[in-house]
């Protein structure tokens, strides 16, 4: 028993397919030349069309003659060639798809489980790089804080020094000292 994509088929399944191919191209032969032409030209170049088209039967005769003996269903290969993006591959994939080819399934489902091991790391790796950037944003808000705390205790000195009511109680000391001492400041 022989298998087409999954099909079983049995020897004389497979070669009827070959028999109908050849009455099918007798038949056509048949047909030609049973045209009736009324001139002898025409006569003639329907005798050279039949007489081409017989060499043709009995080339494809041959074969398919040889296909049949040495063909080998359970491998079936066939070759698309053309230019780039004639649509090779869409043919093949909607053929693999169509006969639900056992690599491809496979090949899907390999792609599948791969595809959501990738997507479970890459989760992990950015949980981890906002958790780092987490980290890090809270170290430079930390240290920020600092510098303005410092910023802030800089300024309060400062307003401390350069207050004028402390600048003239500083001054008015010095004066009372001053005086005390019997320094001048005139």
């Amino acid at each position: 028993m022989k298998s087409i994509y999954g099909v079983k088929m049995k020897n004389q399944e497979a070669n009827k397919i070959y028999e109908k191919v050849m009455e099918s191209v007798k038949a056509s032969l048949e047909s030609i030349q049973q045209i009736e032409m009324q001139k002898d030209e025409d006569v003639k170049q329907i005798e050279l069309i039949s007489v081409e088209l017989d060499k043709i039967a009995s080339d494809f005769t041959e074969e398919l003659l040889k296909l049949q003996n040495y063909s080998e269903w359970e491998k079936f290969t066939i070759a698309f060639f053309g230019e780039t993006n004639a649509g090779k591959s869409t043919i093949i994939e909607s053929l693999r798809i169509a006969f639900n080819e056992i690599k491809r399934e496979e090949l899907i489902q390999y792609n599948d489980v791969e595809y959501k091991k990738k997507m479970k790391e890459y989760a992990s790796d950015a949980n981890s790089l906002i958790d780092q950037l987490d980290e890090s944003f809270m170290d430079y808000a930390d240290r920020l804080l600092k510098i303005e705390n410092s910023i802030k205790q800089i300024q309060i000195k400062q307003n401390r020094l350069l207050n004028p009511k402390r600048i003239i109680a500083i001054y008015s000391v010095i004066f009372v000292i001053g005086m005390v001492l019997g320094i001048v400041f005139f």
